[in-house]
């Protein structure tokens, strides 16, 4: 038995994908991936700086420990702080997310049911207090007192590399997923702006579609004369289809042609026009000729460059093609053009010349308002009946509305990831700095200089940051190579782009040791070294 969710995702029906926007799981995949991520990071930061406020505490377990207090009760004590404040959080959060969730509808086009959304919320709660509370709450409890607990100066210096090693820890990934963000995201960025600005083949702006009703080949003839008398028209032909979105409502099978085995037959698209269809869209012709008046229904067809490849042996003009006991000559090839979404690879087509179809395109010198209206009110008091119409760059930019959204969408929340792990990096590496007030001050009684002492901190982020650029540009090509895989023209991958994303990381982290390094040197000694 196939699902609905089987069908949505793994159906191969051409019409179903191109018309009725088929499931892509690969962009499910990335949505979740973002997701986990987000809540990777944000538990993580929020990890990192539970800890930290726990070592500033250390203070007060001591004297907790002195009168009395024993671990277990200063472990429970942070538990419970930890998953009352993870409570109040899920709150504020599960607010948030009811005013995002309407942005994020509008901003990707879709509804989400509010049964999902309540049980998200129950399965947030459950999530805070078992996972984020008691996490949160547990390590840094054990960090905070573990100079306590400690029985000896081994387990002592144990816990203390265990902390240093988890900080370190903590440093390098934060390195690894930012590094590997920022490069999707620009990569992700410079697709969309790809695909916006890519050129199909053909021209689109200033050009009406109206849609004709059923009428007879007299009426047909006379507006072709009226058309041709308004002088805001440049050209204008009578087809059956726009070069916009072909579906497979527009293919047909059975063509044959030499070289084909006996049992071989191809299925190719099909346009039917007239002799001015190609010079409204701009479509060139490479070989032989386009139609005149003279072709229409002689059997003569045009076809592009990719079904004239597949036919071979040299120049296809003059050639024919059969389709059942009907031969087709070939007249000319078009250059390739894209008539289906740039995800899809250019298939075989051809043109039939068929003057009297029902669909009407009109080439203005400009984008002109009154004139589209003038043409409109026409055609409904000849046809007897309103006539719809639209331009063809509003069709074209329909095609790729769902995927700008899409893209849209992962773009926001890979830069709220990128976001997330800059803060997580920038708090780490500040509370890592902060510790090192002593040490610094140590260093400036024997004579060193501010600007010393911040190159050799900068050395120690520096040595962290070469492992996690490389792990993080190995995971970055993984991720952005298979999502790129999903589009037949796409950009390709450049080296820059693996050197800006870790330049802009670096930097914030140098920054921010840089800040925190120069303040603790600017202290006097005397103060800094009472910091504990």
């Amino acid at each position: 038995m196939i699902s609905v969710a089987d069908l949505r995702y793994g159906a191969n029906f051409e019409f179903f994908n191109a018309e009725h926007g088929h499931g892509d799981t690969n962009k499910l995949y990335l949505f979740i991936g973002v997701a986990s991520l987000i809540l990777l990071l944000a538990c993580l930061n929020y990890l990192i700086l539970a800890s930290s406020n726990a070592m500033k505490k250390e203070k007060s377990i001591w004297i907790r420990k002195v009168h009395g207090a024993s671990a277990g009760n200063i472990t429970t004590q942070s538990i419970y702080e930890s998953v009352l404040l993870s409570i109040l959080s899920w709150g504020a959060a599960a607010l948030i997310s009811e005013v995002g969730l309407r942005y994020f509808e509008n901003l990707v086009g879709i509804a989400i049911s509010s049964v999902y959304f309540h049980t998200c919320v129950a399965i947030g709660l459950v999530a805070s207090i078992l996972i984020i509370g008691l996490a949160a709450g547990f390590y840094p409890a054990v960090q905070a007192g573990s100079h306590v607990l400690a029985g000896s100066k081994t387990k002592k210096r144990a816990a203390i590399l265990f902390q240093r090693n988890m900080r370190q820890t903590f440093v390098g990934s934060q390195f690894i997923l930012s590094i590997a963000l920022i490069i999707t995201g620009l990569v992700i960025f410079r697709q969309a702006a790809f695909m916006k600005n890519f050129h199909s083949g053909y021209e689109s702006q200033n050009i009406m579609e109206f849609k004709l009703p059923a009428k007879s080949d007299t009426v047909f003839s006379a507006t072709r004369d009226w058309l041709n008398g308004l002088p805001d028209i440049e050209r204008f032909s009578f087809a059956n289809r726009s070069p916009v979105n072909l579906t497979v409502l527009n293919t047909q099978q059975n063509y044959t042609w030499e070289g084909l085995g006996p049992d071989e037959h191809m299925s190719v698209f099909q346009i039917f026009v007239d002799e001015d269809y190609l010079n409204v869209f701009n479509i060139p012709i490479i070989k032989g000729r386009s139609f005149s008046p003279l072709d229409e229904n002689m059997n003569r067809i045009v076809i592009n460059e990719q079904l004239a490849t597949m036919i071979g042996q040299g120049d296809p003009v003059g050639k024919i093609i059969r389709r059942g006991e009907n031969k087709y000559e070939i007249i000319g090839v078009v250059k390739n053009f894209n008539f289906q979404h740039l995800s899809n690879e250019i298939r075989p087509l051809l043109l039939l010349c068929n003057r009297s179809q029902r669909r009407l395109f009109v080439n203005l010198h400009s984008n002109s308002e009154n004139t589209f209206e003038t043409i409109r009110e026409k055609l409904s008091v000849m046809y007897d009946q309103p006539v719809h119409a639209s331009f063809i760059s509003e069709k074209r930019e329909m095609l790729y509305t769902g995927e700008n959204q899409i893209l849209t969408a992962i773009l926001f929340f890979t830069i709220m990831c990128i976001v997330l792990s800059s803060l997580g990096l920038v708090g780490l590496i500040s509370h890592s700095a902060t510790e090192k007030t002593r040490e610094i001050a140590v260093r400036k009684v024997f004579g060193a200089d501010s600007r010393s002492i911040m190159i050799s901190q900068n050395q120690y982020i520096f040595k962290m940051f070469l492992p996690g650029m490389a792990i993080g540009c190995a995971l970055a090509w993984f991720i952005v190579k298979k999502w790129l895989e999903n589009y037949a023209y796409r950009n390709e991958i450049e080296l820059w782009i693996f050197i800006l994303g870790p330049a802009l990381i670096l930097l914030l982290a140098l920054l921010s040791v840089s800040f925190q390094t120069w303040k603790a040197s600017r202290q006097a000694p005397a103060i800094s070294l009472k910091y504990q």
